[in-house]
């Protein structure tokens, strides 16, 4: 064992088998018998105690905030996906959908060199928070179509790379618009259905590279150096705080977009700051 009692870590939610085809080829994130956190019938860890292989244990610095070690994983999906999308230095980019994961995006896309951020989502202070974090425009769908917007934006010519972090239908069908003849469109959201659709001939058309992004791969410790160089802040994303009690209140301001929640804590040990 390497870890002392009582260090901080954060925590990798993924544990992979490191024996399959998938793990075998550094993929870990596609392994075909991972055990993730939260994902039925792995439990969540909405608890004081739990037990977790030391390798899923990450020590952070001293310097680093639990919460900000609470927000390595949403980050490390992020980092995934610009890593995925091949972006250059000046890259035009839509970001459909401005949650958690959406604004993590935002910050990984500025780091990565992204030239302009173009965000579109709903709720006004999410809105709000991606103007603050660095994107360039924002449009809420209630104003106005939000492809042509983009387009506008554009003059004409589209995104280099759109991401869909909404997971509903209307944002997979802005992201597959928004990129111009040769550019990508990268799925980060869950649909809550099977099957959604995709504009296949306009698609088709333009060529797009049309890729899928499923959570995160080893990505943690470059997260938490980017964090601890000052590249990424995501201490702006912590919106609530509350006891392990309330673990059904921020559920629900989840649910409900309430209160201009991002990005609920919860604090198992009251005696054991989070900021």
């Amino acid at each position: 064992a390497t870890l002392r009692p009582g260090a901080r870590v954060a925590i990798e939610p993924a544990v992979p088998c490191n024996a399959c085809e998938q793990c075998l080829a550094g993929r870990a994130n596609l392994c075909l018998h991972v055990r993730f956190l939260g994902t039925p019938p792995i439990d969540g860890i909405f608890e004081q105690y739990h037990l977790m292989p030391e390798h899923a244990c990450i020590p952070i610095p001293d310097a680093m905030s639990l919460a900000e070690a609470a927000l390595l994983e949403p980050l490390g999906v992020a980092l995934h996906a610009v890593r995925l999308a091949r972006l250059d230095v000046g890259d035009t980019v839509a970001i459909l959908g401005a949650g958690p994961i959406g604004i993590v995006t935002l910050l990984a896309a500025r780091a990565a060199g992204a030239g302009r951020v173009l965000m579109t989502d709903p709720v006004p202070e999410r809105l709000a928070l991606a103007e603050r974090l660095g994107a360039h425009a924002v449009l809420s769908p209630r104003d106005g179509d939000a492809v042509e917007w983009i387009l506008r934006q554009t003059g004409g010519r589209g995104v280099d790379a759109s991401f869909e972090a909404a997971g509903d239908q209307e944002a997979i069908t802005h992201a597959c618009l928004a990129p111009r003849r040769g550019g990508r469109a990268l799925f980060i959201g869950i649909p809550s259905t099977d099957e959604v659709a995709i504009p296949i001939h306009l698609v088709r058309n333009r060529e797009l590279c049309m890729q899928h992004v499923r959570r995160s791969n080893r990505e943690v410790d470059r997260c938490i150096g980017m964090i601890a160089e000052g590249r990424i802040d995501v201490k702006p994303l912590v919106t609530h705080v509350l006891p392990l009690g309330g673990v059904a209140e921020a559920l629900r301001l989840v649910h409900t977009r309430a209160e201009g929640v991002m990005k609920p804590i919860i604090q198992p040990n009251p005696d054991l700051a989070v900021d």
